[in-house]
């Protein structure tokens, strides 16, 4: 899953086409590598590949300089529930519209903060397999990649025009 999110944040970073407010919700079971997407994705953004990216699960939400003024904002909601006011903390309106966020749990925004244009990662793990088959098994998970918005189906289909990935499948 790293290196998913490192091609991903590399392609799309280095082409410049990541405006202010670009939103990745990441989605999956526990375990499913949904933290490992993002630590790809920050790592590759950044240029620092042992940097130290860790789940934001008790604190929320993590931040990332970029250099070239950018935020990348890391959240995992998973600890809150569907109040609005469990998301006061963590300043969404700013945080959605001047960096880069990747949201694991995002279902927990409510249907009222989800923006229109996002890119939705679903990480699954096949039922045949547990978390510990695909601890080191990238290839046993799968991934779907949904864009919303016009912005979005360009990234994927740049992503895909790359040779990067040879099994993506754009869902409209």
């Amino acid at each position: 899953m790293e290196d998913i999110g490192g091609v991903l944040s590399t392609l799309l970073i280095d082409e410049g086409s990541w405006p202010r407010g670009s939103i990745v919700f990441l989605d999956g079971d526990l375990g499913a590598g949904k933290t490992a997407f993002a630590r790809g994705f920050v790592r590759a953004a950044i240029g620092d590949p042992v940097l130290r990216v860790t789940s934001p699960t008790y604190l929320l939400s993590n931040t990332y300089a970029l250099r070239r003024g950018y935020e990348i904002h890391h959240m995992d909601l998973y600890r809150l529930s569907e109040n609005p006011e469990d998301l006061m903390p963590l300043n969404l309106d700013q945080a959605l519209s001047n960096g880069i966020s990747l949201i694991e749990w995002p279902i927990r925004l409510g249907r009222d903060k989800i923006p229109p244009q996002r890119l939705e990662v679903h990480i699954t793990i096949p039922s045949e397999y547990t978390v510990e088959d695909v601890d080191t098994e990238d290839k046993l998970r799968h991934l779907t990649m949904t864009p919303y918005g016009s912005i979005w189906e360009e990234r994927l289909q740049r992503l895909l025009a790359s040779g990067y990935v040879d099994d993506l499948i754009l869902e409209p």
